[in-house]
């Protein structure tokens, strides 16, 4: 149900796509749900459409989680970009626990993480109710069913910018993660 241009973007490179689809959901929780449903690998995650990979994010984090299976969660640290693709500076996180995240916030940048299925599957998937503090409900949750490993280094390039959700509405987060 886009309507920013995506389906149009896909289309483009649906020969290479195994499965996509264009339909009502009840938001983004929800329309993730649906995609690990989809997925047939060990390993899970989720790439918002102004986000990109560093070369390197595959071959270094795929075996630091599946190197120990009481590993559910690997993440590192995350470029902040502009608009044009050019960098401001580097959110630097470090190893997080249970603890640390009901304390201090959620220190995980949610682009450069990966998620062992079966673990996501044992904890019911993403909360869909939730719409800003999805992911740092889902890496808490995680927490208390397994290990969340730490990998030194940017992983990720996050685009920062004042239409995006993390900018925009900020302030919505803080109430989701109150409520």
């Amino acid at each position: 149900g886009s309507t920013d241009g995506s389906v149009e973007t896909i289309r483009k490179y649906e020969p290479w796509i195994s499965y996509w689809v264009s339909e009502p959901d009840q938001g983004q929780s929800d329309a993730l749900n649906k995609g690990f449903r989809r997925a047939h690998g060990e390993i899970v995650s989720w790439l918002n459409s102004d986000d990109s990979y560093e070369p390197q994010m595959l071959s270094v984090c795929v075996p630091e989680l599946m190197g120990d299976s009481r590993r559910v969660l690997v993440y590192g640290d995350c470029h902040l970009v502009d608009e044009s693709s050019v960098r401001l500076g580097t959110w630097r996180t470090g190893p997080c626990t249970t603890e640390s995240l009901l304390m201090e916030g959620n220190q995980i940048p949610q682009p450069s993480t990966l998620v062992r299925a079966s673990a996501l599957s044992s904890i019911g998937g993403v909360e869909i109710q939730l719409r800003y503090v999805m992911d740092y409900v889902l890496w808490l949750r995680l927490s208390l069913v397994g290990e969340m490993i730490y990998v030194s280094g940017a992983l990720v390039n996050f685009r920062h910018h004042t239409t995006s959700k993390s900018i925009a509405d900020s302030h919505k987060f803080f109430e989701e993660k109150l409520a």
